[in-house]
């Protein structure tokens, strides 16, 4: 502001007449000394506040993404888990019967009677010859009738008949003197595929050899 602005300022203190010429000037200049600005937030105001948040009601892109990795690692470990191990179901239900193959032939020569079974695609009836007719054998701890529920059953030639012995007979037979009239028996998965073949190995034995997933 001009000395001669202040001048004018104090001669309107005093009483005295301003010149109307110089009012605009007065009038502008006044609100250069009645200017208050408000103070803007401080630099320690914004630093408490800290960042906006985004995304705290909810997982990132990257998070489900490794989400997904694991539970697919996961699946991938047990499913080459179980198929290394195979159906272990399957395998018992093929020892069982394996098991009674072998009880009927070693009881045949040891109680020097037939021993016989009677095969269908979901049992097997073991039994034993009187010298007049079929009877149920005596199994002991096994059972006569070996039973397999869905998806398990039998295949194999043996499974219905055997060649030129008619029913009633059973379709396989266990000599006294250690003969076996025996055909191929396989127990199979039958929605996977997965099977084990009973096959004789020696007299009055029998091995499970694993035929894979056909």
């Amino acid at each position: 502001m001009s000395r001669a602005d202040h001048q004018r300022f104090a001669a309107a203190d005093n009483g005295l007449s301003v010149p109307a010429s110089t009012a605009p000037q007065v009038i502008a200049a006044a609100p250069m000394f009645m200017r208050h600005e408000t103070p803007g937030p401080s630099v320690f105001s914004v630093a408490k506040e800290g960042p906006a948040k985004h995304g705290s009601d909810g997982f990132t892109l990257l998070e489900v993404l490794v989400v997904v990795t694991l539970i697919a690692i996961l699946g991938s470990a047990i499913a080459l888990s179980i198929g290394a191990r195979g159906d272990r179901d399957l395998e018992v239900q093929a020892e069982r019967v394996r098991t009674s193959f072998a009880h009927a032939a070693e009881a045949a020569v040891i109680s020097g009677r037939v021993y016989g079974f009677y095969v269908t695609p979901a049992s097997i009836d073991m039994v034993v010859h009187d010298g007049v007719d079929w009877q149920d054998a005596p199994a002991g701890g096994l059972g006569t009738t070996t039973t397999l529920e869905a998806p398990y059953a039998l295949r194999g030639d043996g499974v219905y008949a055997v060649a030129n012995r008619p029913s009633p007979a059973p379709q396989m037979l266990f000599l006294p003197d250690g003969e076996q009239r025996y055909v191929g028996v396989t127990v199979v998965n039958t929605v996977s595929g997965e099977a084990w073949a009973i096959e004789p190995a020696a007299a009055g034995r029998f091995a499970l050899v694993h035929v894979g997933v056909r």
